[in-house]
């Protein structure tokens, strides 16, 4: 593996951490409509977005040993990402049929139902998103032990990512 071969890692890792950003502002913006915009509604919605790529993260950890291809397990989770993106809409006007009648009144009921609605519709993606990262680091270790300076670039693309969409 060489130069080469980093430079699809660090393209791919910077765009889908921005792409994850642009993901949490769109879910935000959506589930506003149906919880609100205070700062419980907030808290629901980051909640659920953090505590899905840290669930993803430690799942998909424990994944690696047992997977052969982890360039393969990565291309799943960001297709499995892709899709629910593309359907997403259609997924939050069934999940904002169905749930017309609540209440969703602060502060119990905002959390509770808040806390289903986010789960429902983040929940996957954002898994995934949190997956992502120990099948790309597994797949990629035998570059970061030739070359431990590439770990950092690798972190600092995602970091990148970030930035560039705020």
């Amino acid at each position: 593996m060489n130069k080469f071969f980093l430079a699809p890692i660090y393209f791919f890792t910077f765009a889908t951490g921005a792409a994850g950003l642009i993901y949490e502002v769109a879910w935000q913006k959506y589930l506003s409509r149906i919880l609100g915009s205070d700062s419980v509604a907030t808290a629901v919605i980051l909640a659920t977005f953090l505590g899905g790529l840290s669930a993803g993260y430690y799942l998909c950890g424990k994944l690696t040993t047992k997977v052969r291809n982890h360039f393969k397990a990565y291309a799943l989770l960001e297709g499995i990402i892709a899709v629910w993106g593309l359907f997403f809409p259609v997924i939050f006007d069934a999940l904002d049929s169905a749930t017309r009648g609540w209440t969703f009144s602060p502060p119990i009921l905002v959390i509770l139902q808040g806390l289903l609605c986010s789960v429902l519709l983040m929940g996957v993606p954002t898994i995934c998103m949190g997956g992502t990262i120990p099948f790309l680091t597994r797949g990629s270790r035998r570059v970061w032990r030739k070359r431990p300076e590439s770990m950092q670039r690798y972190m600092g693309s995602t970091q990148l990512g970030h930035l560039w969409e705020r």
